[in-house]
């Protein structure tokens, strides 16, 4: 059985700045409750991002991810994902987009 592209959930979310804990607390519950398969965060105002940082804010299941950093003191995004889910691979990066390629894990479609 095929996954359908529509049944991805995808939560997109401006959170203006990632530093605060007040804030991981309010985004680890909006990604628990909205069971969504990618998180895509904007304005996140952050400079680097690994595991250990985005587990202050998200269920371990989201395990894989491709960040663009803040330049000057505004901007920076990042796209989460699950590994179990999805493999992911970047296909664009530049100051201002990211886009990346991901692939269901078992049965390798494809979605943008």
């Amino acid at each position: 059985m095929l996954m359908a592209i529509e049944n991805w959930k995808v939560l997109s979310w401006n959170v203006w700045g990632i530093i605060s804990d007040k804030k991981w607390n309010t985004i680890r519950d909006r990604v628990t409750v909205s069971s969504c398969d990618v998180l895509c965060l904007q304005e996140t105002k952050h400079a680097h991002f690994d595991v250990m940082y985005i587990r202050q804010f998200c269920p371990s299941v989201y395990d894989s991810f491709v960040f663009l950093p803040l330049v000057g003191a505004s901007g920076g995004s990042i796209i989460i994902w699950k590994s179990s889910t999805f493999s992911g691979s970047l296909l664009f990066q530049n100051n201002f987009a990211t886009s990346i390629l991901l692939s269901l894990v078992h049965n390798n479609s494809n979605g943008y």
